[in-house]
């Protein structure tokens, strides 16, 4: 308004003085030279303006060139795929990490189960062993059968022994008492040779005496053989008994010996077979323990990589994204506050320029 109203002094002094100098006679050329001297005093700031403004449109134009490279929108697309590209490999893996985790959580899953069932097993084959050395406990003969047996087998030697000693005992008195009766006997037929070859120098009276002295002495000697005798089957009988009882104990010791050996050698072998599957079973646990605890091992190592990578990923993954959106939302703006500023810009030289024709 204040140019306007400048101008149109400008106009009403050249109008008056032009028409005053014409009036006058004088040439108008001087008063034109001064209006457009007058003119472009006063538009001179509003031009040097215009051209700024044309200036840093230009300026803005040229930005809005390189934002608009066909060549830096092609590489920012580029990546952009490429970023793309990547996070769909990303999500891919991270599947394939999900699949690989969930298998090796069913690995773990049937590991553990196995393990369940070999410790069951091993529960089962713990409680046969417990049932075989009841069995064992409750045979016939057992470690205390054991000690009756030996006990019993030594008292049967010394009873075999004490025999023995009885039936050298008996068997010296036979012979004691057959060679007494030998003795006897040779006496008695001394006697009886010797009888007739005695001359009697006694009376008769003396002789039939000594005769019947002799009589005597043979009966007594005849009843004492007797004895002997009868004295000397019996120790026969005593020493039959004690042969047929020495034989049955000695079959008595063999039967005894050879049960306790028999079942000594069924113990000890089923001892040794119990054992040896007792060691199998512990060899085996010990083996199947180890097996899984390394699978488990591996597949908690194998679990906590690949959780590792994951994580990685995603990281990664969210620090390219970050920069991405960073980068984009920047570009954003400052594309909006360029094109708002270009916009405000033709704005006011539109507005401008319209105020100017206006007036």
């Amino acid at each position: 308004e204040m140019e306007a109203g400048q101008i149109g002094r400008i106009f009403y002094d050249y109008a008056t003085n032009s028409y005053l100098k014409f009036m006058e006679g004088e040439d108008e050329v001087l008063e034109e030279e001064r209006l457009e001297e007058e003119l472009q005093k006063v538009f001179k700031d509003g031009m040097d303006e215009i051209d700024r403004k044309k200036s840093f449109i230009g300026e803005l134009e040229e930005k809005m060139k390189e934002f608009g490279d066909d060549d830096e929108i092609e590489k920012l697309n580029g990546k952009l795929k490429k970023l793309i590209e990547e996070e769909k490999n990303i999500k891919k893996s991270e599947i394939q990490l999900e699949d690989r985790i969930k298998k090796n959580e069913r690995i773990i899953e049937k590991i553990e189960k196995e393990e369940e069932e070999i410790q069951n097993e091993a529960n089962e084959l713990k409680d046969e062993q417990e049932n075989l050395n009841e069995i064992v406990k409750n045979q016939k003969i057992d470690p205390e059968d054991y000690k009756e047996l030996n006990q019993e087998k030594n008292n049967l030697l010394r009873e075999l022994e004490n025999l023995k000693n009885e039936k050298q005992l008996i068997v010296k008195n036979k012979n004691e008492l057959k060679n007494e009766i030998n003795d006897k006997n040779s006496q008695l037929e001394n006697f009886k040779s010797n009888l007739l070859n005695i001359i009697p120098e006694e009376k008769i009276e003396d002789i039939e005496h000594f005769t019947n002295n002799k009589k005597e002495n043979v009966r007594e000697l005849e009843d004492y053989k007797i004895v002997l005798q009868e004295k000397l089957e019996e120790l026969s009988i005593n020493n039959k008994e004690a042969d047929d009882h020495l034989s049955y104990l000695k079959e008595k010791l063999y039967t005894t010996g050879k049960l306790y050996l028999e079942k000594k050698e069924l113990n000890e072998l089923e001892h040794r077979r119990i054992r040896k599957e007792k060691d199998d079973l512990e060899r085996e646990c010990l083996k199947l323990y180890a097996d899984t605890n390394s699978g488990l091992i591996q597949s908690q190592q194998l679990l906590r990589k690949s959780e590792m990578e994951l994580t990685t990923l995603e990281n990664k993954l969210k620090i390219e994204k970050e920069e991405i959106e960073t980068f984009l939302c920047n570009f954003t703006i400052e594309y909006k506050n360029t094109c708002k500023k270009i916009n405000d810009v033709k704005e006011a030289i539109i507005k401008e320029y319209e105020n100017f024709n206006y007036k």
